[in-house]
């Protein structure tokens, strides 16, 4: 750059760029442009400024891709173990399920069953397969509709029972008198399933 081209209007700024920014509801216009004094400062020593520059651009960029990479490889390691201890919780709970010998069920507002423990399926003698056929009211003794169908639409609209009666038919007709506490499961207020 020679003093005559600063002086003849044919200097071209090495960085130039224009830009609005809003700040609690003001604009703001920012030009940005190298002045004349750092051009000539730094004209005797570009390719040392352009090798420290991109030196720590590379370190810059390394260094974001190292964290990224570590912080990815920390949250898939996170994500496995609450996977695995969800996994373990789950097993543990089935296997009290299953195992306890109260009668255990867990039914959809509209009846279906969602889940029977091994004791339920044994004093009713009904098949896994089959109890996926199976609505509420199939198990219930005719006698008993009419109170449970009223327990049912109470219990299905928030209520709680620490202690309901009724009658369940086995699958061979023998009558099983039960009795047990019942309440629903809500997500974002919809009724999900009875318990």
């Amino acid at each position: 750059l020679n003093f005559s081209d600063v002086h003849s209007n044919r200097y071209d700024p090495t960085f130039d760029t224009t830009t609005s920014i809003e700040i609690y509801g003001q604009t703001w216009t920012l030009h940005i442009v190298t002045n004349l004094g750092f051009v000539i400062e730094t004209q005797n020593y570009e390719p040392e400024i352009t090798f420290v520059g991109g030196f720590v651009a590379s370190l810059l960029i390394s260094t974001v891709a190292w964290s990224l990479a570590s912080t990815r490889k920390r949250a898939i390691e996170l994500a496995n173990k609450i996977a695995y201890a969800l996994k373990e919780s789950e097993a543990q709970y089935r296997d009290l399920f299953e195992n306890a010998t109260d009668l255990i069920q867990s039914v959809t507002p509209e009846g279906r069953f969602i889940y029977v423990n091994r004791a339920w399926r044994e004093a009713l003698g009904y098949s896994e397969e089959e109890i996926t056929n199976l609505k509420l009211f199939d198990i219930i003794c005719p006698d008993e509709h009419t109170h449970c169908i009223e327990m049912f639409r109470r219990v299905i609209s928030g209520e709680k029972f620490e202690k309901i009666e009724t009658i369940f038919i086995s699958k061979n007709g023998k009558r099983i008198i039960v009795e047990g506490s019942v309440s629903c499961k809500f997500v974002n207020g919809k009724a999900i399933s009875t318990r």
